[in-house]
């Protein structure tokens, strides 16, 4: 602590930092501010004062307020936290750029009626924290998605559910199961690579009925493809599913055993009104049962519980 600095500080200030094990005030590394409990600054070291960007003289007599936005809108908050949590609390404050882990405590002897202000730099620190923040973000984005196709996977799609299960939504919402015919044939005659091409070549295709924030696409896994719909009406679902049909059909991906043989996909469509509990496992089942209909069916179609009932 410099000569000037113990200027600023009263003798009865300087007499309890002296008792202390450690000179809190000669802390190099340490912003140290003593505050009323008006805020108005007691004593400030020139470490805390270059925080601020000023010097530690013309700290002395003002309020912090003068000089720290982030304690300006908080400092009522301090206060008030301060008799909830017993004399102490911490918060992290940035500030030109910097981070800071931000202490206030009571004075705890003396009956000294001010704030005793700590400011440690935790920049590096918080940069690192940062960084591996984003790591562990892209990490779950990457475990959401499908290695072959780069759509949502099975994982994300429950996410969904889930997300769907917590909120209630004002608008109706739309599901399509989409599932390959003769898929396995397919992969027999024309050989796994190759059928890892057609799921990639048919999830392209399917990526253009999305439209952001309406429509989600998931890879299920094998040849089954689900959208989720937002905000859809059911005879938009059944125009996309007319929709989705003639544009696989248009890929022109077909068997080795026949040229006039091409692959197809089978849909079940389901719709779910406001105002019900969702049960996704039911609406499962009935997508399930859906496909299997359709297959029979011949396939290269699209089914829904009315369209089934009326056959």
């Amino acid at each position: 602590m410099t000569t000037q600095e113990k200027i600023y500080a009263t003798p009865s200030i300087i007499e309890y930092f002296q008792e202390q094990p450690k000179n809190i005030l000669d802390n190099a590394y340490l912003g140290i501010c003593l505050l009323a409990h008006s805020g108005k600054v007691i004593y400030a070291n020139q470490r805390c004062a270059n925080i601020y960007g000023v010097s530690s003289s013309e700290m002395q007599d003002k309020r912090i307020h003068e000089f720290c936005r982030y304690t300006a809108q908080n400092f009522s908050e301090f206060l008030q936290k301060l008799d909830q949590e017993g004399d102490l609390t911490t918060q992290e404050m940035y500030i030109n750029g910097c981070y800071y882990l931000y202490k206030i405590q009571n004075s705890p002897q003396h009956k000294q009626h001010f704030l005793i202000v700590t400011l440690l730099d935790t920049t590096a620190y918080k940069r690192i924290e940062l960084a591996l923040q984003k790591s562990n973000q892209q990490l779950e984005y990457l475990c959401t998605l499908d290695r072959i196709t780069g759509l949502n996977n099975m994982t994300a799609f429950e996410q969904e559910i889930r997300k769907i299960r917590a909120h209630a939504h004002s608008e109706p919402l739309g599901m399509i199961l989409l599932d390959l015919d003769h898929f396995k044939k397919f992969n027999q005659e024309n050989g796994y690579e190759y059928g890892d091409v057609a799921i990639q070549t048919v999830s392209h295709c399917l990526a253009q009925f999305i439209e952001p924030n309406k429509q989600l696409l998931f890879h299920l896994g094998g040849d089954e493809f689900m959208f989720i719909l937002y905000q859809v009406q059911t005879w938009s679902v059944y125009t996309i599913a007319e929709q989705i049909i003639a544009a696989i059909n248009d890929l022109d991906l077909y068997f080795s055993s026949g040229a006039q043989q091409r692959l197809t996909a089978s849909l079940a469509l389901e719709s779910f009104q406001t105002g019900l509990l969702f049960e996704h496992e039911f609406f499962l089942v009935r997508l399930k049962h859906l496909i299997r209909q359709a297959k029979k069916l011949g396939g290269n179609r699209w089914l829904d519980s009315r369209s089934l009932n009326q056959r």
